[in-house]
């Protein structure tokens, strides 16, 4: 195992230098790192950028998604808009024609009511 290339990280050396505010190391304790240990901590760091990644892609599709249900609902909101608008000119197109046909039955009335008086004048 002494033939692996370590490194040692002396933590307690660290804290404790940094404590008393005294440079170098306060004790001979050390954390050994081997190689093994580096290659899973780069393997846990790719894993976690993929992660990153991964969820970056996912929520960019999410925006996507959500935008593209959005225009298609602004283009259903606007279809029916033009539906309403036109059914609205269909609505007012029919009322003025009511409104037409109410003025010309009322001249007709009137004039019926007319000639009925001029012939009771008449007579």
């Amino acid at each position: 195992m002494e033939n692996v290339n370590t490194k040692q990280l002396s933590l307690e050396d660290n804290t404790a230098s940094l404590e008393m505010g005294t440079p170098g190391p306060a004790s001979n304790t050390s954390l050994r790192v081997t190689p093994v240990a580096e290659a899973l901590t780069g393997a846990e760091n790719c894993n976690k950028q993929q992660t990153r990644v991964t969820k970056a892609n996912l929520c960019r599709n999410n925006i996507a998604a959500l935008a593209e249900s959005r225009t298609s609902l602004c283009e259903k909101e606007m279809y029916l808009i033009q539906q309403k608008y036109n059914q609205e000119q269909q609505l007012m197109k029919m009322k003025m024609e009511t409104e037409k046909l109410k003025q010309e039955a009322f001249r007709e009335k009137l004039m019926y009511y007319k000639e009925k008086r001029k012939r009771v004048e008449d007579e």
